[in-house]
């Protein structure tokens, strides 16, 4: 498999799952043209469904122009908890997450290759979820950098509470990787704050320690999911 972050943060999520040329667009947090236009996907038949965590416009955007297009949707107002749905060359498993709307994150089997992908955002806890190769996890904040903030005289306390319980920071994913047995082969973090929240020096002091390969997402990138030989 290979990923391509066309965006990533609150102005706007939107990454591309190809294997082979099967497409799967994860969230569409942009305008229509910056996703389809994109020379990753090629032709647009090579996009076999269009996953969308929630209704926050930085994750559905574009969602009523791709449904025109003739694209088939997987959302949050239409999937099954735990129901296999089969797109291409993807076998897909929705779970339930935790934000403050419905959300949910999406297990992506590679039918060839046989791997896992996780793609979990928008959420301040995640079930305990075993044999996952890869992960694409929201790393929204830096514990530290928040109670640091909260010291300040004009520390905004209700912001910092909404978002410990609407969002994951590197302390927990911290505890979550390091409980699990199963080690990922890659986590590539996303949806990072743009409110300096987040530092990716720090969580990567703490997230080094429990994965062998973990990094921030970054716009425009790709990144090969391939295990070893």
């Amino acid at each position: 498999m290979i990923l391509k972050c066309l965006g990533t943060g609150s102005h706007g999520n939107c990454y591309l799952l190809k294997s082979k040329n099967d497409i799967l667009i994860l969230d569409c947090g942009l305008k229509l043209n910056e996703i389809i236009t994109d020379k990753f996907i090629g032709s647009l038949s090579n996009i076999k469904c269009c996953l969308i965590t929630h209704s926050h416009k930085d994750h559905n955007k574009s969602e009523k122009e791709i449904a025109l297009c003739g694209i088939p949707m997987l959302t949050y107002n239409n999937l099954i908890i735990n129901k296999k749905n089969i797109y291409g060359n993807f076998e897909i498993m929705p779970f339930k997450l935790f934000h403050d709307c419905i959300c949910y994150g999406f297990l992506i089997r590679d039918r060839e290759t046989k791997e896992i992908i996780c793609y979990a955002t928008d959420t301040y806890k995640l079930p305990l979820i075993s044999n996952v190769d890869y992960w694409l996890v929201e790393c929204n904040y830096c514990e530290d950098i928040l109670d640091n903030s909260l010291s300040y005289e004009n520390a905004n306390y209700s912001y910092i509470e909404r978002l410990r319980r609407t969002h994951m920071g590197d302390k927990f994913l911290y505890e979550y990787f390091g409980n699990l047995r199963d080690k990922p082969k890659k986590v590539l973090l996303c949806h990072q704050s743009n409110s300096n929240n987040y530092d990716s020096n720090i969580a990567m002091k703490y997230l080094k320690e429990v994965l062998c390969d973990v990094e921030d997402i970054k716009p425009n990138n790709e990144y090969v999911l391939k295990g070893s030989d």
